[in-house]
């Protein structure tokens, strides 16, 4: 038994804890928070781990000052299964499909990123490169082809006229020095492609964007998630995305666009 799943089990036990301290039953506690009962008794059996919302509305309808208790180790529940060297134990391309599914089902996403270009512009090149050292950097399985068709299968998602995508990226991302100078070269000449496509800024390295960013992150729509050297971070707090909404639209006040963005990538190039 993992440390993650014992923590699981151990919330389970806690919120359950919770509603028989207020002499209210399972069925009671769906009631009142117009649930279906069934939700109740899989949270409270380990067999699905509640958001961060719905943790707080169990609380408030059983013992409201347990819920920061409650919503901190619900964080670390997650930061623990979503390390790194858990969810690339058989490779990226899981990984891959699994951000695929959160595009696909998004009607807007945003992103920043600071240090490489974005996936979904990646260039199968540009990926190849980027697999195989983050897969050196974790000793994990090399599965680099299988992750690359799965990034290049993704980028599908730009095309659909349905969503509204905004990918923002720093000057110092096109600049990484990932493979080679054709590759990188190649890269730069598919963002210029895709910029006609989708909203693409790029923010100077000579501009003050007026906030110091401290990584990027990608949010879609009311989920915002960003990675670190060992995990992943998501959220769905409302005051969060309110954040990192407001972080963006003020970046982007920064970004050059168009013929600017077009005239920054040839001179890349």
């Amino acid at each position: 038994m993992t440390v993650s799943y014992e923590r699981r089990l151990h919330m389970a036990d806690r919120l359950r804890d919770l509603r028989e301290a207020v002499g209210l039953r399972a069925n009671e506690l769906a009631a009142r928070l117009d649930w279906d009962p069934a939700k109740v008794s899989r949270i409270q059996r380990g067999h699905q781990l509640p958001t961060t919302a719905e943790a707080r509305a169990w609380c408030a309808a059983t013992l409201p000052n347990a819920a920061e208790e409650i919503i901190a180790e619900l964080t670390a529940i997650r930061a623990e299964a979503a390390r790194w060297t858990h969810e690339l134990r058989t490779g990226h391309r899981a990984i891959q499909e699994a951000r695929a599914a959160d595009e696909t089902g998004a009607t807007r996403i945003r992103a920043l990123d600071l240090t490489l270009v974005t996936g979904l512009l990646q260039t199968a090149d540009y990926a190849r490169v980027v697999f195989q050292q983050h897969a050196k950097l974790h000793g994990t399985t090399p599965d680099t082809d299988a992750a690359v068709a799965a990034r290049m299968q993704r980028q599908h998602v730009l095309y659909d006229s349905t969503k509204q995508i905004d990918l923002l990226m720093t000057e110092a991302a096109l600049r990484a020095p990932i493979g080679t100078p054709e590759i990188r070269a190649a890269q730069l000449d598919r963002i210029r492609a895709v910029a006609g496509s989708v909203k693409i800024g790029v923010i100077p390295q000579d501009t003050d964007p007026g906030i110091v960013p401290m990584h990027g992150w990608w949010i879609y729509d009311n989920l915002v998630e960003f990675e670190v050297m060992h995990t992943t971070i998501t959220s769905n707090d409302p005051e969060d995305l309110e954040l990192y909404n407001h972080a963006l639209d003020q970046l982007w006040t920064a970004a050059v666009t168009g013929a600017e963005l077009r005239q920054l990538l040839d001179t890349l190039i």
